[in-house]
């Protein structure tokens, strides 16, 4: 019986043995090479995001099935994670841009409705006696009346000492049908443009200073401001820019020691001490209470439009340090960038770039700050 069973058992694995070194050999023919086309994102409560990629193998059956082996190195660490596959190159151009296209659609907004786009000062008369349906972002991408029934509050700044844009003569009002009043003729006149940019359909998208401004209003003036501060400081206490890589990774680790040594440099000076660590590590930073307070006072103080962009930098650069050296000008936008991105570009020369996922990111984070750095100036013009 034990000799039958061993006979059994031997003959089974050495099944299982073949079969894998068939598949083994079925890959190698048909993927000569290894594509980078899995992504995984790791990060924790606060907002740190590390991104890294598996060295995988893919390849694309007549009826596109992806599949994908593959193993990931990753020195740091997460609460959660999500993966993003993307199939290779060889899968049909035309669906690819079929797909780009309702995408787009899905992004649009209502029709351009307007002829003509202006802005100027406010005046005593401009907001009063509108039409009801009179709100061109109130309705939401997906065709929604988000603000219709809102009343409308009381203005949020000096309307003596304000611009605001115009629609064929009709002032430009907020999701929540706030009036959209603006601190500077060159924010008007950078809004404006933005309006006027619009072809056939309303692209929210395309208007990245309009929607700083609306959140500044909607979301930041008065009451919100507290929730603002609370929340870039979660992103001090995981802080993108105070976590480096283990010196096993020499190459990473100067990248990262090079590109934010300006931020640490400015930050000591003007906030204190800082908990930095180096290498795997876990849990949110400590850092001296003196610091986080002199962060909290800083923040405190700015202005609630200057506070919107610093959460948006914020949330976008998973750092307070960056869009705070942003503003104060220790940094350029694209020295923020790069320090916001070490670990990806790190890794996109190691791997290469995924088409749809690197790029986009790329594409993202430029655009916001950009923006960000944009609707500052703006606002000092």
């Amino acid at each position: 019986f034990f000799s039958l069973a061993g006979l059994f058992f031997l003959g089974i694995l050495s099944l299982a043995l073949f079969c894998h070194q068939m598949a083994l050999h079925l890959l190698r023919r048909f993927v000569p090479h290894a594509n980078p086309n899995v992504s995984l994102e790791l990060g924790h409560g606060v907002g740190h995001r590390v991104t890294r990629s598996f060295a995988c193998f893919s390849f694309v059956e007549k009826r596109r099935m992806v599949f994908c082996l593959g193993g990931a190195s990753n020195n740091n660490y997460g609460r959660s994670f999500s993966i993003r596959s993307f199939s290779d190159e060889t899968i049909n151009s035309d669906r690819v841009e079929e797909v780009r296209a309702v995408s787009h659609a899905r992004l649009q907004g209502r029709k351009v409705f307007y002829k003509s786009t202006s802005f100027g000062p406010v005046l005593s008369d401009t907001f009063k006696d509108l039409p009801k349906d009179n709100n061109p972002i109130s309705s939401g991408v997906d065709g929604s009346e988000s603000g219709v029934k809102l009343s409308t509050p009381s203005l949020p700044l000096d309307s003596s000492k304000s611009y605001a844009v115009h629609l064929d003569g009709y002032p430009l009002r907020t999701p929540a049908r706030r009036p959209l009043l603006l601190p500077t003729e060159t924010l008007a006149a950078a809004i404006a443009h933005e309006w006027s940019y619009q072809k056939d359909y309303i692209e929210p998208t395309y208007m990245p200073l309009t929607t700083l401004a609306s959140t500044a209003v909607d979301q930041i003036h008065g009451s919100g401001e507290a929730a603002a501060v609370a929340n870039c400081l979660g992103y001090f206490r995981g802080d993108t820019v105070c976590y480096y890589a283990p010196e096993i990774e020499r190459g990473l680790r100067r990248r990262q020691e090079a590109e934010w040594e300006k931020v640490h440099s400015w930050a000591e000076v003007h906030l204190g001490p800082l908990d930095v660590r180096r290498g795997i590590s876990l849990g949110a930073l400590n850092h001296p209470a003196a610091t986080l307070e002199k962060a909290e006072r800083e923040l405190e103080s700015l202005s609630f439009w200057e506070l919107t962009v610093v959460q948006s930098l914020s949330q976008e650069t998973k750092s307070l340090l960056l869009p705070l050296a942003l503003l104060k000008g220790a940094v350029t936008v694209e020295e923020a960038i790069n320090a916001s991105r070490v670990e990806e570009e790190v890794q996109i020369e190691n791997w290469g770039c995924v088409e749809g996922g690197h790029d986009m990111d790329r594409l993202n984070i430029g655009v916001g700050c950009k923006a960000g750095k944009a609707f500052l100036d703006f606002l000092k013009a």
